[in-house]
């Protein structure tokens, strides 16, 4: 993914390139996942954690972390390690819209 710096700008990049319908069509399919990953990442940076650091409280190895990041949704277990992890609720509504909560 990013910095928090290059994830604020994501939704203009995205705004321009929904103009393409090709674009719009796969990007609407693929949302949930991207919501996920961009909801994983910020809650990692805003408790001050790398991937590394994350990989360590959760026993989930880094390139997964980092697949997850990427979009990748994990199974129930590992979403409760993340959650624990992060001292975090995690919702995932049947639209696919997640939600990432400090405590």
């Amino acid at each position: 993914m990013g910095t928090i710096s290059s994830i604020r700008i994501w939704p203009e990049h995205v705004a321009e390139q929904m103009q393409d319908p090709e674009f719009a069509e796969e990007y609407n399919l693929t949302k949930p996942e991207f919501d996920f990953a961009l909801a994983l990442t910020m809650a990692r940076e805003a408790r001050n954690l790398t991937q590394v650091q994350l990989s360590e409280a959760t026993g989930i190895k880094q390139p997964m972390i980092s697949r997850y990041e990427r979009g990748q949704i994990p199974e129930l277990p590992t979403l409760r390690k993340l959650a624990a992890a992060l001292n975090a609720r995690i919702i995932i509504e049947p639209n696919g819209r997640t939600a990432i909560t400090l405590a």
